[in-house]
């Protein structure tokens, strides 16, 4: 029953889901219609941060033009957005060394002008490049500052992604208490925010649960992540949930399975995503 529960949970989530290529649809029209003012700004901003997660080259692309109409526009906090949305991009196709000069431009920007919501991205941005770099010292601290601008701010969207964050890191270090702890209070939120992008928190509860044994039920975390991130396909969040599952039979003995899944994470990734391993 429980099980049952569950399924249907993410299933109902899933279905209230807003189509991702809808919304970059109707976000280019109206970057079409547009005058190159701050709202477009804001437009170019928004279609990026879209993109990322299934076409990260156009997302570079609305990213720097969002860069290069505000630096015209002397608008600093479009900047910072732009610099962000830049950094971001980088990070996701394994660019490390661009997306934290990125990231640290934009903070050092945002401290500038005192805006707090371009300080939480780059802390954020700048906590993912170093968890990558497994540097979990430094990961931790940024993520940490991200989540106090977050909390300050009421930004649950972003305060969910920086709950999970935190949680990998954990994850990543062999921490499984803490993992658990920040990645159940992500999932929450994520509930109650109809977060889009709940398919790396589930990956992520997968992660931590099969390394405390509980085979069946990240089994069915990366069934949910899967489910999730097919509504609508986000091939970054298919990606890492096909990888955990490939990783999993892998060591479970099950070479068939994860033969089949390394093949699906291959081509979810696309040449897009290979150097993100660490999720």
């Amino acid at each position: 029953m429980k099980k049952i529960s569950l399924l249907l949970l993410v299933w109902g989530i899933c279905y209230c889901k807003i189509n991702a290529q809808a919304n970059i649809d109707s976000l280019e029209n109206l970057i079409a219609k547009a005058t190159s003012d701050t709202n477009k700004v804001t437009l170019l901003v928004n279609t990026s941060r879209l993109y990322v997660n299934f076409n990260p080259d156009r997302a570079m692309q609305y990213a720097e033009q969002a860069l290069l109409l505000s630096k015209s526009l002397h608008y600093a906090q479009g900047e910072v957005q732009g610099l962000n949305g830049i950094g971001m991009t980088l990070f996701v196709t394994g660019n490390y060394a661009k997306a934290l000069k990125f990231s640290l431009q934009a903070l050092k920007e945002s401290e500038v002008i005192k805006y707090m919501p371009g300080m939480q991205v780059a802390y954020n941005n700048m906590g993912n490049v170093y968890k990558r770099q497994l540097n979990y010292k430094s990961s931790i601290q940024y993520f940490l500052m991200a989540k106090e601008l977050a909390e300050a701010l009421h930004n649950d969207v972003m305060l969910t992604n920086v709950l999970s964050n935190i949680g990998s890191v954990y994850l990543n270090n062999d921490q499984t208490d803490s993992a658990l702890f920040y990645l159940n209070n992500a999932y929450q939120l994520a509930v109650k925010v109809h977060l889009r992008d709940i398919s790396l928190v589930y990956c992520r509860l997968g992660d931590v649960h099969y390394k405390l044994k509980n085979v069946p039920l990240a089994r069915d975390y990366y069934s949910m992540g899967i489910a999730s991130a097919n509504q609508p396909k986000i091939d970054r969040w298919l990606c890492f949930n096909y990888v955990s599952l490939a990783d999993m039979y892998q060591k479970e003995n099950n070479i068939d399975s994860a033969i089949f899944y390394a093949k699906k994470a291959l081509v979810a990734a696309n040449g897009k995503y290979l150097q993100q391993i660490h999720h």
